[in-house]
């Protein structure tokens, strides 16, 4: 039987007195050298003490608390927490509760590597059970291999691998490239696209800069003309002295893409002097200033002294046009007017409605309409749509932003031209609806459509368009179609294949396709489309509008750009994200200077994000 604790302290004092197991000591309790005497019974407690807690302090772990013995431990006035609170069940849920997350930098990198880890772990547990676990058929490779190649047919664009090194390897020098790497390379290629100029280049750029010293161009093409003055308004430099230098006698070309620069009274003294001499084209954008009534009277005494002969009007900006201006101008320019547009003239309105329906209702001479952001309300609208024989030669109708334009306005419209018209802008009237849709059927020669910005167009109406119905007249076979920014869900892949089916139904496949497509903002679009596009299309297609397409792929325009011909010009990604280097750097045609990719990467700096 073990000797009682009160037997062994009673050993230990008796050891004590009688000075064995003790060193020699002074006075003051230590020994000759000086240090202090520790009982042997204190170093053996100590001793135990060390023993029983070394495996707790060398790995931390939870200690199991001890409960209180009390009948009820919530009303006991002892606790062993500093604050008074009971832990207990909260103790015995850390079992099962995930351990703690702190906020510090340490904290969360030691989190990230057990979370790592942990995964890892388990990726090879399963990886190692599926091997030992999973039967594996002879076939199944096969079956894998059919599968495969089923997909690679019925989306060719799978196979489409690019040619930047390193794309499809996780450790290639191009995937691990910086982005200023990338952005060098890419400053290389279009240093390299533009790196001579062409001598046309070279000499508009020198009468440019030394514009001021020029009096005159004498026996230049109207075309050298007008590109001289568009770079002359693109550096700030168009003044008096150099649009009289330029709009001379002779010229039957008066183009400017900014005239705000010229005054009434210039304009007014140019077209007195041009008209007489053969102009017959006038395209003015932001002419507010110059042309008012002065200009207007100007072209009307020339056409009435059968000193001219107009055969397109095109006005932009015009706040000092009013409608008795107006109507006055398209009397005497009717008789040998084919082309009339206005943009953006707040001063128009049902006046200018009326004159024109009834100028034209006997002339009949008018080919191309446009209307854009004109006031002209519900009732010069009516106006419009009432004389209809105005427009019964009609090739070309354009209603951009009309306030008040409804489904059976355009349906009026349509009626009178429906043999005749080839192009129909509709863009940025919200208020029309799939009926306006439904009356494009009767419009069998038309060839380009825009109807960018109609946000109650719906996937069904769309696909109504161009399925083909017996009975009814066929879809219409399209050029050009523009498709932009409508609802995010309306433009489908099965839209689009009906589009491109009928694109190409009714003509030859020599000649037959899309040769522009807007699509931008469709998020339900994937690469369907584009394998569609480049096995449809691929001798046609030259322009592609998908910015903010977010479901299409390296894959997809990778494959696009690799079968269609050298026709194709530009292509349009922005907002996609989605794009990266292993298509922009890696088709075929990276470094052709005929292909332009517009939005393909952004730079904070002042540089163009183009290429």
């Amino acid at each position: 039987m073990a000797p009682s604790r009160r037997s062994q302290r009673r050993a230990e004092e008796e050891e004590e007195s009688s000075g064995v197991g003790a060193a020699p000591e002074d006075s003051t309790g230590r020994t000759s050298t000086g240090r202090r005497v520790v009982p042997e019974r204190v170093r053996e407690r100590q001793r135990a003490v060390a023993e029983r807690e070394a495996s707790r302090l060398a790995r931390p772990e939870v200690r199991p608390i001890v409960s209180l013995g009390h009948a009820d431990r919530q009303k006991s006035a002892v606790t062993s927490t500093p604050f008074g609170v009971l832990t207990t069940r909260a103790s015995n849920s850390t079992k099962d509760s995930p351990p703690q997350e702190w906020c510090g930098p340490f904290s969360v990198a030691r989190q990230m590597i057990a979370a790592r880890e942990e995964t890892k772990r388990r990726e090879e547990a399963e990886a190692e059970n599926g091997v030992d676990q999973e039967y594996h058929h002879p076939l199944d490779q096969v079956m894998e291999e059919l599968e495969l190649e089923k997909k690679r047919k019925a989306h060719p664009s799978i196979s489409w691998k690019s040619s930047l090194p390193g794309a499809h390897e996780q450790s290639g020098s191009a995937r691990n490239s910086s982005l200023y790497a990338k952005r060098k390379r890419r400053a290389n290629l279009i240093a390299q696209k533009h790196r001579i100029p062409t001598l046309f280049q070279t000499c508009l750029q020198f009468l440019v800069d030394h514009i001021e010293f020029v009096e005159s161009l004498g026996d230049v093409d109207s075309s050298i003309r007008t590109r001289l003055l568009q770079e002359l308004v693109a550096r700030h430099k168009l003044d008096p002295a150099a649009f009289d230098a330029i709009a001379e006698n002779g010229t039957d070309v008066l183009e400017l893409t900014d005239a705000s620069s010229i005054t009434q009274e210039q304009l007014t003294k140019a077209l007195q002097r041009m008209m007489p001499s053969g102009l017959q084209y006038i395209m003015l954008d932001q002419a507010g200033r110059c042309f008012g009534p002065a200009a207007a009277d100007a072209i009307v005494e020339a056409m009435s002294s059968k000193l001219g002969s107009l055969q397109a009007l095109s006005i932009g900006g015009a706040y000092l046009l009013k409608d008795v201006d107006a109507v006055k101008l398209i009397e005497a320019v009717a008789p040998t007017l084919s082309s009339l547009e206005y943009k953006a003239c707040p001063m128009l309105g049902v006046q200018f409605c009326k004159g024109l329906t009834k100028t034209f209702a006997t002339t009949g001479k008018l080919l191309e309409l446009s209307l854009e952001d004109i006031p002209i309300g519900s009732e010069g609208l009516e106006t419009l749509t009432g004389e209809t024989t105005a427009f019964r030669h009609l090739k070309s109708l354009s209603m951009r932003r009309i306030i008040d334009l409804t489904d059976a306005m355009v349906h009026k419209l349509l009626l009178s031209c429906t043999n005749t018209l080839e192009r129909l802008d509709l863009s940025d009237n919200h208020d029309l609806t799939d009926a306006t849709l439904s009356s494009l059927r009767s419009c069998v020669g038309l060839q380009a459509l825009h109807v960018s910005g109609l946000k109650h167009l719906t996937p069904q109406g769309l696909e109504a368009l161009f399925t083909h119905v017996p009975g009814m007249a066929p879809p219409p076979s399209l050029r050009v179609l523009d498709f932009g920014r409508l609802d995010h869900e309306a433009v489908t892949d099965d839209f689009m294949l009906l589009a491109i089916q009928a694109s190409t139904s009714n003509k030859d496949s020599t000649v037959g396709g899309l040769v522009q497509v807007n699509v931008e903002g469709s998020s339900v679009l994937t690469d369907s489309t584009l394998e569609k596009l480049a096995s449809s299309c691929h001798s046609s297609l030259q322009y592609l509008h998908v910015s903010f397409c977010t479901a299409l792929s390296d894959q997809g325009l990778g494959y696009l750009v690799d079968k269609c011909g050298s026709q194709l010009r530009n292509i349009e990604v922005w907002g996609c994200a989605q794009i990266s280097d292993s298509f922009l750097d890696g088709h075929r045609r990276v470094a052709d200077p005929g292909l332009h990719i517009v939005g393909a990467w952004m730079k904070q700096n002042s540089v163009r994000a183009f290429r």
